[in-house]
């Protein structure tokens, strides 16, 4: 009886190890294929398996597991048209997609899509169905003056976003010096409050586990808490820039960094929304001195505005930059810069920090963000029962004139 038992729970234990097995691997392939599709390269792959996943692969093992996943990229035929044609037309119809280059559009096409699609085949169907963003885009830009830091993590650049504030969207980013790579982009219903921008600040700093060597701002009194942080979370390191000096203040447009990825920013889709909100004020529809107005528009356009946000900082971060000439800056993709830096002979400056620190701190000196009231989003669900949030641009202002008409009904 007793070995009938033993062997009952020995199947049941390699039955359990076998499925857990099973779920390794298939969360291993997602990993891989997420990055095949965002064009990495199969070095760049493992690197960043190892670096950030924890995950070991040998280029032999990456490259027979590709072909069990049938993933190649040579001798591959490049999708239908009418599929590419599709995509691209969906992209520009989805909002800030109308502002994107046709290399930005190809890599949109490649990660959302997963399409095989030339580049030159991308500028044609935009030649096509876009000519006058193409001629827009084509202006040339000023040389800003050289930029340079020692590698990841010696300064993360941080600062608010302005240009979609009058209508009620305040944005706030942060990006790091040396990899470019954004470490967070978010839209709140302030920029200015400082336990909202600390909130930023300390929940990438627990999903990261440490913080910069520096951090580099304006004078705005936004920035009070996470100087206070950065400063008291450096006090105790033996570095030459510890403590107090952990953290520079100066004019918004010396800071360099993150207000050159402003106009990066713009030109990758919000453009677009500061053409339709100025629409909406101009016509009357929008009106940012009413209180109800500016809840329904954060309440139909904000969740859109967020899922933009989340596209353009995920597509930047994976983006490859190239080398260019008088240029101080490493060329690859800002993800693989930040978690693999010996692969570009520099130093990677994070300080690692305990989480439980982290924790306590969010909890006594920060606020959560939202971007709608919670009592707002009750009242709609009392006008409009069971209302399902908009999936496009078209549904939105849809559903904004019809709360506000609900409204204006009651009273």
């Amino acid at each position: 009886m007793a070995d009938s038992l033993s062997s009952t729970s020995s199947s049941s234990d390699t039955d359990s190890d076998t499925h857990d097995g099973e779920n390794r691997t298939c969360l291993r392939n997602k990993i891989i294929q997420k990055y095949f599709f965002k064009s990495y390269k199969y070095q760049e792959i493992i690197d960043i398996l190892s670096q950030k996943h924890a995950i070991n692969l040998s280029l032999r093992q990456l490259k027979r597991i590709l072909i069990n996943l049938n993933l190649k990229r040579r001798n591959k035929p490049e999708s239908s048209l009418e599929d590419i044609f599709a995509a691209v037309l969906n992209v520009l119809d989805g909002g800030g997609g109308c502002c994107l280059g046709y290399k930005s559009m190809w890599l949109r096409l490649k990660s959302q899509y997963k399409l095989n699609v030339k580049r030159g085949t991308v500028l044609e169907i935009l030649r096509i169905v876009d000519p006058e963003g193409i001629k827009s885009r084509s202006i040339h830009r000023l040389r800003r003056r050289v930029y340079s830091v020692p590698g990841p993590n010696f300064i993360w650049h941080l600062d608010g976003y302005e240009k979609l504030k009058p209508f009620k969207f305040p944005i706030h980013g942060c990006i790091d010096g040396y990899s470019k790579k954004i470490i967070w982009l978010r839209v709140a219903s302030s920029n200015n409050d400082p336990n909202v921008v600390a909130y930023h600040y300390l929940n990438i700093v627990k999903k990261l586990g440490f913080i910069p060597r520096v951090i580099r701002s304006d004078c705005g009194t936004e920035n009070v808490t996470i100087e206070v942080l950065q400063k008291a979370l450096r006090y105790d390191h033996d570095d030459k820039l510890a403590g107090i000096k952990s953290y520079i203040k100066g004019k918004s447009t010396s800071n360099q960094r993150i207000e050159s990825y402003w106009s990066q920013m713009r030109r990758s889709g919000v453009d677009y929304w500061i053409s339709l909100f100025k629409d909406m004020r101009d016509l009357f529809i929008f009106n940012d001195a009413d209180p109800m107005h500016v809840q329904c528009i954060r309440y139909c356009f904000g969740p859109l505005i967020e899922h933009e946000f989340r596209i353009i900082r995920r597509e930047w971060n994976n983006h490859l930059i190239r080398r260019q000439k008088n240029v101080i800056s490493p060329s690859g993709r800002p993800n693989h810069i930040f978690y693999c830096s010996s692969k570009y002979n520099v130093r990677d400056f994070k300080k690692k920090i305990d989480p439980d620190v982290i924790e306590s701190l969010i909890k006594e000196n920060t606020s959560r963000p939202v971007l709608v009231d919670p009592y707002f989003n009750e009242l709609v669900q009392l006008l409009i029962p069971g209302v399902k949030p908009p999936t496009s641009v078209k549904e939105a202002l849809k559903l904004y004139k019809l709360i506000l008409k609900k409204i204006d009904s009651i009273n």
